[in-house]
């Protein structure tokens, strides 16, 4: 049965997950609408009529949005403002059912915490592998009923990845992408080992001998551009090393270059399932941020201070050699955004049952 249903976003990765489910509902001849905050009101531009609302976190403004709109059902993302929180508790408030996709491993229980430490969850939440599901299961907090979808925005992505590289010709020198993220903004109150300018400054450094290669320095959407073009202009590249920084477009650089290096960053899966050699460096960290880096097959990972050289030395000696395949694909690829419109109507068949 054809349904309305109300998308909600703000982080880029979730704003990225739903956009392949979206275009898949919209084809299904389902009405839509959307509310969307932040970055994802860029991502979102042109795909549907978006509707924001001024007080994001504002319980009655949201009633107000949901009144007005009526949908059947609210699909969100799980971002880090607790704009999502407070549209499931809404939609609650309304009687209108919720689900929620999770793009990606780090934080997840932080997902559905609110500021007070009290737990808020919405009807379903679609996680996008069996190892994701088990860990939540396993920590035994969650009451919503558990799908798992894949990644649709990682399909899609991986797809169009593997296209490009395939109608592209080959570099003259190598050429590397460092896929920046704001760690030191993200985790200044409590230490995770490393941060962007380290692992930057460490990565220069390591590429003394290893040139001529140009290293693009691709900062991340929520990341300060400036204080990033500040520390590269005190970073002394070694002699045959060109360093740049990146324009913002992610998915050109991927396409482009010889090898992806990052942190913990998302973009390393999305390299590595594509064929592309990665490199997450993660200096002395104190805990793992995101298992999925750690989890996938065709990332090598560095995380002593002392590996850092040799793993950069060794990372770009390797690429003649090229990609070499993509390990646990199907569960994160194959059909997730079919998959995920297919719990949303599974959720509102369960719904109209009185569920």
């Amino acid at each position: 049965a054809m349904a309305h249903l109300l998308f909600a976003a703000h982080d880029p990765g979730g704003a990225n997950m739903l956009l392949p489910v979206m275009a898949l509902a919209r084809d299904a001849g389902h009405q839509m609408s959307a509310l969307a905050y932040g970055p994802a009101t860029t991502i979102w531009s042109g795909t549907l009529e978006t509707i924001e609302t001024p007080e994001a976190e504002d319980g009655e403004t949201l009633a107000t949005a949901l009144a007005s709109l009526a949908p059947d059902m609210v699909v969100t993302a799980t971002g880090t403002t607790g704009i999502e929180r407070a549209l499931w508790q809404a939609a609650r408030g309304a009687g209108i059912p919720t689900m929620a996709g999770i793009d990606a491993w780090p934080n997840l229980r932080q997902r559905f915490t609110g500021a007070d430490g009290e737990l808020i969850q919405p009807d379903a939440v679609c996680a996008v592998d069996e190892a994701m599901r088990d860990a939540i299961a396993g920590e035994g907090w969650c009451r919503a009923r558990l799908y798992v979808t894949g990644q649709p925005h990682l399909e899609a992505v991986v797809g169009r990845l593997e296209r490009a590289r395939a109608a592209a010709g080959a570099n003259d020198d190598p050429l590397l992408g460092f896929f920046s993220e704001p760690l030191a903004e993200d985790y200044s109150d409590r230490d995770l080992g490393f941060d962007q300018y380290g692992v930057l400054g460490a990565l220069v450094a390591g590429l003394a001998g290893l040139g001529p290669l140009t290293l693009v320095v691709q900062p991340h959407p929520r990341e300060d551009r400036g204080r990033l073009e500040e520390f590269l202009g005190g970073c002394v590249a070694p002699e045959g090393i060109t360093v740049v920084l990146g324009d913002g477009d992610t998915e050109a650089l991927l396409a482009a270059c010889d090898g992806a290096v990052g942190m913990t960053s998302m973009v390393l899966i999305e390299a590595a399932l594509a064929g592309i050699p990665a490199l997450s460096l993660q200096p002395g960290r104190t805990r793992v941020t995101n298992p999925g880096v750690d989890g996938t097959g065709g990332i090598v990972l560095a995380d002593e201070p002392a590996r850092v050289g040799p793993a950069v030395a060794g990372f770009v000696g390797a690429l003649a050699g090229g990609g070499d395949g993509v390990p646990y694909r199907p569960a994160l690829l194959d059909g997730a955004a079919a998959r995920f419109l297919a719990v949303i109507g599974r959720e509102l068949d369960f719904s109209a049952a009185g569920g």
